[in-house]
């Protein structure tokens, strides 16, 4: 699979699931409920916060579960399990290859987002 077919979330999926003119605003509320828990993320493993680790992670992969981007909400729950034992070396050594991957899910929305706005009816 090239990098042109990769397709960091489920899109068909999800629009089996809801209807497709949600999936915009769908995509604009994950974007707000994640901003900042990356950095959250970060900040409990440098500052050795098991139970923040482990309950910002569980967020996120539930937010990544919800737009079913299944790899990145993998990754984001091996993070959540290095938390629930304390592991902070692990979860700093996954958190690299979940921000690459978080920011393949990112770029894929905002591309998504610039071919179907949001339209809000009057």
């Amino acid at each position: 699979m090239t990098e042109m077919e990769y397709q960091p979330l489920l899109l068909a999926d999800l629009i089996e699931e809801i209807d497709e003119d949600m999936v915009p605003v769908v995509f604009i509320a994950f974007l707000e409920d994640t901003t900042g828990v990356i950095e959250s993320i970060e900040t409990a493993i440098q500052e050795e916060k098991a139970i923040v680790l482990r309950k910002q992670a569980h967020k996120m992969k539930g937010s990544l579960l919800s737009i079913r981007a299944l790899n990145a909400a993998a990754l984001a729950k091996r993070i959540e399990y290095a938390g629930d034992s304390a592991a902070f070396a692990e979860a700093a050594a996954a958190l690299p290859e979940f921000k690459a991957e978080f920011a393949k899910v990112k770029d894929y929305i905002d591309a998504y987002l610039i071919e179907h706005p949001v339209v809000l009816e009057a």
